[in-house]
C-alpha cells in the first residue's frame, strides 16, 4: 500500500512537472463523517454504535520522531483494540517536489481491532489523515481547481479529496485527506520478538507490556504498512 506521503509528493510532482476480500459485516469501510476542511467532524455514525471501536488520534510525526519499538515478544494472544500509534512523515520531500511549498498542519486518527487466536490473527482497522499544505504562486500553473484535479488524477483513489483555495500571493491553499481501511487475517507463527504471517511471509516486530501492544511491520512482499501501532487488551 503507498503511504499518503508518497501519493502527495507524486501529485505535487506531476502538477509542478506539468507542462500543459471484504467484510459484509456491521464493521463497514464506509466513513460517513461530514468533514470540513478544517478538521474532523463527530463520527455520528460509529459514536452510537458500540460493536465498532472508538477513534484514537495518530501522532504525524517529522522522520525520525516517532518512539521507536523495541521489540520484546510477550503474550500476543486475546482481542486488542488500537489506541494510538505514530506515523513518520518526510515533509522535505514536499519542498523537493515544489520550492517553497510547506505542509502547515497534520491530523490522523485510527480504530480497530486485533485478535490472536488458536494461531489465527484477525485484523481490521480504519485510519484517516488530513494535510494542510500551501503551495506559492511559481507552482500554482493551472489555478487552484486544477492542481486539485492534477493531483487527485496522480494520486488515483489512495487520496480521497484534495481541495484548494486561492490566497492574495496567487499560490494556494490546500487540503489532501485519506482515508484507508484494513481488513484481513491468516494463520501465523512467533519468531522471537516477531509475529510472522503463514500466508502473507510479513513480519512485525513487537512487544507486549501489561495490557499494552505495539507492533511494527518490518518485512512483506509489498510496500510495508506504515507506523507504528499502539494496542490495548481488550478484558
Amino acid at each position: 500500500m503507498r503511504t499518503f506521503q508518497t501519493l502527495l509528493v507524486l501529485g505535487l510532482l506531476a502538477a509542478c512537472g506539468s507542462e500543459a476480500e471484504t467484510s459484509t459485516t456491521a464493521r463497514t469501510d464506509a466513513d460517513t463523517d461530514t468533514d470540513t476542511d478544517t478538521g474532523f467532524d463527530t463520527d455520528t455514525a460509529y459514536v452510537t454504535d458500540s460493536a465498532l471501536p472508538p477513534y484514537h488520534p495518530l501522532t504525524i510525526a517529522d522522520e525520525g520522531e516517532c518512539d521507536p519499538l523495541v521489540p520484546c515478544g510477550g503474550n500476543e494472544v486475546g482481542t486488542w483494540q488500537i489506541s494510538g500509534g505514530c506515523v513518520e512523515f518526510d515533509f522535505g520531500l514536499i519542498q523537493s517536489a515544489c520550492a517553497g511549498a510547506e505542509v502547515t498542519r497534520t491530523e490522523g486518527r485510527a480504530r480497530g481491532e486485533i485478535t490472536f487466536e488458536s494461531g489465527i490473527v484477525d485484523r481490521w482497522a480504519q485510519a484517516r489523515i488530513e494535510a494542510d499544505f500551501t503551495l506559492p504562486s511559481e507552482c500554482n500553473i493551472f489555478g487552484c481547481a486544477g492542481m486539485e484535479g492534477i493531483i487527485t488524477g496522480a494520486a488515483g483513489d489512495m487520496i480521497d479529496d484534495v481541495r484548494c483555495v486561492d490566497t492574495d500571493s496567487g499560490g494556494c491553499d490546500c487540503m489532501a485527506r485519506s482515508f484507508q481501511t484494513l481488513d484481513d487475517g491468516e494463520p501465523y507463527t512467533i519468531d522471537g520478538d516477531q509475529i510472522v504471517g503463514s500466508t502473507s511471509g510479513s513480519r512485525w516486530d513487537y512487544c507486549v507490556t501489561g495490557g499494552e501492544l505495539r507492533y511494527e511491520h518490518v518485512e512483506g512482499s509489498g510496500e510495508l504498512e506504515p507506523g507504528i501501532v499502539d494496542l490495548s487488551k481488550v478484558e
